[in-house]
């Protein structure tokens, strides 16, 4: 029997592409096994004729009952039915590993799905600097990853619910990019919230950067320290500069800043705490000291710095580039050494 080729899966997406090669590689599968009944049955039917028509002496009978449905003869009625049983079982146990290759394949297939349409369930992934591992952990609270960005790569790039990472208390001294991802909420969050005054003392989970890109959806990170942020991974290069990001958004629906502390000594280095390009958002609940630009805003961005957010000693509040900046500041409850707000391209800020 030929062997005949499966259609592989090669679009991540739920196309007519993958719809049509799947009903492809059924209707093959169909006529293979059609085309194995049509001979098992008509090798029963010779062999029945020659017992209801044996007799006599017959040079033509033996010589029909030692031909096979090839045209093959063979010495023997014994070596011509032995050859038929062999073909017909090798043709079976082709189209069996046929069946298995695309059981496989079919399996991947659901497996990729669900995946990327994960049903109506939150996804809810926990991460432990400390106590985690991300070669045997599986992001539950009972065996939590090492590293946001091993909780970052479990996510869906499509997902119709909500991306949840709980983050225990510990360094994470790494640069973590969300990308692409297509989810109702992202948030990425301290487990401690509840209990943290970031006005006071440290959150207890320190984060050298996050960086969302071309998420459409609402992210909120809450709960995090300033680390090492003249390492910072993330950068802002426009103009051909390459100044440090804690917290950057770009091309995303609306990205929130919550209960974060900035207290690294980044005055003399220019440097941004929080940076929104063509991106809406709000921050609020935030402690900010001895930053360079609390807040830049560029391209198009909408945002508003709470009266909620505290601190002193900063450089300057916020870098206002083509956008609006809406700073409604209770009797200026963030303060800075030089002018509170750069505008330049435009860009306007409401008190």
């Amino acid at each position: 029997m030929a062997k005949f080729e499966l259609h592989k899966w090669q679009d991540a997406l739920n196309s007519r592409r993958l719809r049509n090669d799947t009903n492809d590689n059924w209707q093959r599968l169909e006529d293979v096994i059609a085309a194995l009944y049509q001979a098992d049955e008509g090798v029963r039917n010779r062999i029945d004729n020659l017992i209801l028509n044996s007799g006599g002496d017959s040079p033509l009978e033996v010589i029909d009952s030692h031909t096979d449905s090839l045209g093959h003869v063979h010495n023997t009625l014994q070596a011509r039915l032995e050859f038929e049983f062999n073909r017909i079982k090798d043709e079976y146990s082709d189209v069996n590993d046929q069946m298995a290759a695309f059981a496989t394949v079919a399996a991947e297939l659901t497996e990729q799905l669900n995946k990327l349409y994960r049903a109506d369930n939150d996804l809810i992934l926990y991460v432990d600097g400390n106590k985690g591992n991300d070669i045997t952990g599986n992001g539950t609270e009972e065996n939590p990853f090492k590293t946001i960005n091993k909780a970052v790569s479990r996510i869906p790039r499509l997902i119709n619910a909500n991306v949840i990472i709980r983050c225990k208390p510990a360094v994470y001294d790494e640069d973590v990019s969300i990308q692409q991802v297509y989810a109702s909420n992202i948030l990425l969050e301290n487990a401690n919230l509840d209990k943290i005054d970031p006005s006071k003392e440290d959150t207890g989970v320190f984060i050298r950067s996050i960086s969302f890109i071309d998420c459409p959806g609402y992210i909120n990170v809450s709960g995090f320290t300033q680390y090492d942020m003249i390492n910072s991974g993330t950068r802002y290069t426009g103009a051909g500069v390459d100044e440090p990001v804690t917290f950057f958004f770009d091309r995303c629906g609306y990205g929130a800043i919550n209960k974060c502390r900035f207290t690294e000594n980044m005055k003399a280095t220019r440097s941004h705490s929080v940076y929104y390009a063509a991106s809406n958002g709000r921050v609020l609940d935030c402690y900010f000291k001895d930053q360079f630009d609390c807040l830049y805003t560029n391209f198009n961005a909408v945002i508003t710095f709470d009266e909620t957010n505290k601190g002193y000693g900063n450089e300057r509040l916020a870098q206002v580039g083509r956008s609006i900046v809406f700073a409604p500041l209770k009797n200026r409850s963030v303060t800075s050494d030089g002018g509170p707000f750069v505008k330049y391209a435009g860009g306007q800020v409401f008190e």
